[in-house]
């Protein structure tokens, strides 16, 4: 059975309440690299001893390097580990489902340009023995929540483009997806931002921002709330 983008549960329960009243603004600003990514590099608490990333059959292990001590053989608690975990460079054809085949849910509308045929995975989540572990980044200006993103990594098998919107009935609610996403064939970083309308409908903007030379920010993956 497919799931619809909107629907699935892990990207929901990774940026929180679905419902939460955020404003989103998509961004697709700067410059988009080269070549595509072979892994993912980031920062996970110091707890976290490994990293696994999972995309179908195919397992990959990372490597995790603790907080190194200061000149005094100290370290500091709230420094953080980091990881590098490399990305399988062709996914099983089981792992892939065609773009279209994502909403083939009753009541689903598209408005979408592009390579409907391009078939993707999506990995939103890592492994570990901790538990899983997401990349989801919480805005807050005087104690309120005013944004919540998530990065994941889009696999597409060719070079294409996604640009507009899905809207699917969700949870009694319709949902809205929104896509500017300018993939290479492999691997490809997304940023997912969550949000409302001021309808109250969901929304949900994927995007593949543009970075020079690697992330602007270490990603920071922590155990999902």
């Amino acid at each position: 059975m497919k799931y619809p983008l909107t629907a699935l549960p892990l990207v929901c329960a990774a940026l929180s309440a679905c419902t939460s009243p955020l404003t989103v603004t998509p961004t697709t600003g700067g410059q988009q690299p080269a070549a595509p990514v072979t892994r993912i590099e980031g920062q996970v608490p110091p707890r976290v001893v490994d990293v696994t990333a999972q995309v179908g059959n195919l397992r990959s292990a990372g490597t995790v390097t603790p907080p190194a001590p200061d000149a005094n053989g100290t370290v500091n608690p709230s420094a953080l580990a980091t990881f590098a975990v490399p990305l399988p460079s062709a996914p099983e054809d089981a792992a892939l489902t065609r773009f279209y085949e994502l909403f083939s849910a009753p009541n689903c509308k598209q408005a979408v340009t592009g390579n409907l045929l391009a078939r993707l995975h999506l990995l939103s989540v890592l492994g570990s023995t901790n538990g899983p572990l997401v990349s989801v980044n919480a805005t807050q200006q005087g104690g309120v929540t005013t944004g919540r993103t998530q990065v994941a990594y889009l696999y597409a098998d060719r070079s294409t483009y996604l640009r507009g919107t899905v809207t699917c009935p969700v949870a009694g609610a319709q949902q809205l997806t929104g896509f500017e996403l300018n993939v290479q064939a492999g691997w490809n970083r997304v940023v997912i931002s969550q949000g409302v309308d001021g309808a109250g409908a969901g929304r949900l903007y994927a995007t593949a921002p543009r970075v020079t030379g690697g992330n602007a920010a270490p990603e920071v993956w922590s155990t999902a709330p």
